[in-house]
């Protein structure tokens, strides 16, 4: 369950595609701190799963369909990234 509040603006460090999967990393040190591998965490106000946590940098992976029906796909590196971890 989400509130609808942005708790921390993050930025995105990296994309890396691999097949049908794409590999977001982006760093958010507040969030970071509480998040752990398999919490729900929307990005831009989609519901993404963290799959890898390294320090104050979280990795989600986001398949095409996601990236096609989303805001996802116009991410470049350094964009200000909206993220409300879940309740």
């Amino acid at each position: 369950m989400f509130t609808g509040i942005i708790q921390e603006i993050g930025t995105l460090t990296a994309l890396h595609k691999k097949a049908a999967v794409t590999i977001l990393s982006i760093q958010a040190p507040r969030s970071a701190q509480g998040a752990s591998v398999s919490d729900s965490i929307t990005i831009n106000g989609v519901c993404l799963t963290v799959t890898r946590k390294e320090k104050s940098i979280l990795l989600f992976d986001a398949v095409t369909p996601t990236l096609v029906k989303t805001n996802l796909t116009a991410l470049r590196i350094g964009d200000r990234i909206n993220i409300e971890p879940a309740l």
